[in-house]
């Protein structure tokens, strides 16, 4: 069985996965956002601790980095996320009749990775890594306790990333990638009417991706 499987391994021939190397995908994301902070209790007090949950798309952009030792991999690489789809989320609140919306904007990474190259053609890999995105709130109270206050405004959150995925060798320079990643990112020391305001994000990405190695 050995021998089998080192001639299948042998007859698949060689590929780099080394050098430099750009790349573009497509993804599905599954996200929960969750809304703290002293503020909350100026126009919507049941917001606080409530969960956002979102399902949306988005393009990946990548370039990057990478050697082998033998059949060991190590790389890094930066990365880009613009979503094109996503069921915004406006929820009506049940104090102060205030009302909440939230949108993903876009963000960029860099993410180390290890990984293991099995028979030449499929590299197994594991990441992490650091994300800094920028997000869209919008907040507003028709109740008598803020009547007519509305305010929207962009957010930058940062978190960490962690996950795998494999990466499969289709000729000389073309690699098909398919990866999950856990993002965890939240805001850091805002503020809203100079009370604390914070917003954390537990985003599940899945991507799938076209490589060219150079």
């Amino acid at each position: 069985m050995r021998i089998i499987i080192m001639m299948i391994c042998v007859s698949f021939g060689f590929c780099g996965f080394e050098g430099a190397f750009l790349g573009v995908g497509l993804g599905a994301q599954h996200s929960t956002q969750t809304l703290g902070g002293d503020a909350l209790a100026l126009f919507n007090p049941s917001e606080k601790g409530r969960p956002h949950t979102r399902l949306g798309g988005h393009i990946k952009l990548l370039g990057g980095h990478s050697n082998r030792f033998d059949h060991w991999y190590m790389g890094g690489e930066l990365f880009a996320i613009i979503p094109f789809h996503q069921n915004s989320t406006k929820r009506e609140g049940t104090q102060c009749q205030g009302s909440t919306l939230y949108q993903r904007g876009w963000s960029l990474g860099l993410t180390p990775r290890l990984g293991f190259i099995i028979c030449q053609k499929v590299l197994v890999f594991t990441k992490f890594g650091i994300e800094i995105s920028r997000d869209y709130m919008e907040w507003s109270n028709t109740g008598t306790l803020r009547p007519g206050y509305y305010e929207g405004r962009k957010k930058t959150l940062l978190g960490v990333i962690v996950g795998g995925g494999c990466e499969v060798c289709m000729s000389d320079h073309i690699n098909l990638r398919f990866d999950y990643g856990y993002h965890s990112t939240r805001t850091l020391g805002d503020t809203l009417n100079n009370m604390k305001m914070t917003l954390k994000r537990h985003a599940h990405m899945y991507n799938m991706a076209l490589v060219y190695q150079f």
